[in-house]
């Protein structure tokens, strides 16, 4: 019994390591992909301005 322990510690940091990517792997395949044009930033400028955002107007 003793033996499994010292095996699980040095393998769990890999285990978690391991869970963390499937997870990230699975969110990006389950999750449709954000268009720049719908990103929050503009969303909320829209909502409080009620146009998009243009090109900034910069005078020399």
């Amino acid at each position: 019994m003793h033996m499994y322990v010292l095996l699980l510690v040095p393998l769990l940091p890999l285990a978690l390591l391991g869970t963390v990517l499937v997870l990230s792997w699975w969110e990006d395949l389950m999750l449709p992909t954000a268009r720049p044009d719908e990103s929050p930033a503009v969303n909320a400028h829209v909502y409080l301005h009620g146009k998009r955002p243009g090109p900034p107007n910069i005078q020399l």
